[in-house]
């Protein structure tokens, strides 16, 4: 990659790859210098100028950097909505948008506050669009707010933890799920915080899968899919539970069981993030196919 961006210093398209497998490795800031260039190399183009913000601030995200994910989303947010495709992303940018404004201003809503939020919130529920997953997913979570005019501590917790983790830092994940998210699991456990264990042990599952810890990672994840049956809200937990696994026993080279794992989450229906892990099986099936003679897949 650094031979590619040596030898074309001056292409986007080596800009973009190169920020998109940066972020991917986990280097969300490196991603941020390549993203930057196009900007700087295409200072006059409106259309990239949106979307390569929303990539910058996703980056931004990922090291839970809060004012600079304002900055990157407004100037997303800026872009006219002239058609159908112009929604895209624009619910999920606006409702981490107002979080990022409740963390900036250290967890204080006055009334100035209220109103921006309230005017993001309203923004993301004119472009929702029913069939897309990050949609609905962030207009579950914008009526949540409402009804308590607040961003309660799972979902404070829960933002923080899961785009480090995304962004695979996993140090960072860890010390907030074994510090902070343990106080919600401190109560006695009834029906209304199952949801937190599930949510907790999957996100401590795939930070140990991504530090290759594997057989703790399995336990682990394991143990959020105890919790299936007596969730109320983060039903996907299950599902990507299984997903998470499958992938880890890919890294691993066990074929047959990653087969077993992605085959287990069809079983499952109507759940957020429901077609990104669609997506996510659909590749990994391309891969079991070339690796695994038992497979009698195709692509499904």
């Amino acid at each position: 990659m650094e031979q590619l961006q040596q030898s074309f210093p001056n292409s986007v398209i080596v800009c973009y790859f190169s920020g998109f497998m940066y972020r991917m490795n986990g280097d969300p800031l490196k991603s941020v210098d390549q993203y930057s260039r196009i900007l700087e190399l295409l200072p006059n183009h409106e259309k990239i100028s949106f979307s390569i913000n929303y990539q910058i601030a996703y980056a931004h995200l990922m090291v839970n950097n809060w004012e600079k994910v304002i900055v990157h989303f407004e100037k997303f947010l800026q872009r006219p909505v002239k058609e159908n495709y112009d929604k895209a992303l624009r619910p999920y940018a606006c409702y981490i948008l107002s979080f990022a404004y409740f963390m900036q201003s250290n967890k204080t809503i006055d009334d100035a506050l209220k109103t921006k939020i309230n005017t993001t919130h309203e923004n993301a529920k004119s472009w929702v669009r029913p069939d897309e997953s990050w949609d609905t997913y962030s207009l579950r979570k914008i009526k949540e707010y409402e009804k308590k005019q607040t961003f309660d501590t799972f979902d404070q917790l829960f933002i923080r933890c899961e785009t480090l983790r995304e962004g695979h830092q996993w140090d960072q994940c860890l010390k907030i799920l074994e510090s902070e998210f343990t106080d919600l699991l401190a109560v006695p456990k009834n029906q209304s915080k199952r949801d937190y264990y599930a949510v907790y042990y999957y996100m401590k599952g795939c930070c140990q899968k991504g530090m290759k810890c594997y057989e703790e990672a399995e336990l682990t994840l394991r143990k959020a899919l105890k919790e299936e049956g007596g969730l109320a809200t983060e039903v996907w937990i299950i599902p990507f539970s299984w997903l998470v696994m499958g992938e880890m026993f890919i890294e691993m080279k066990k074929w047959e069981e990653a087969s077993k794992c992605f085959d287990t989450t069809k079983t499952y229906k109507d759940y957020d993030w429901e077609k990104v892990l669609a997506v996510r099986i659909y590749a990994w099936r391309q891969t079991i196919n070339k690796n695994w003679k038992g497979s009698t897949q195709t692509n499904k």
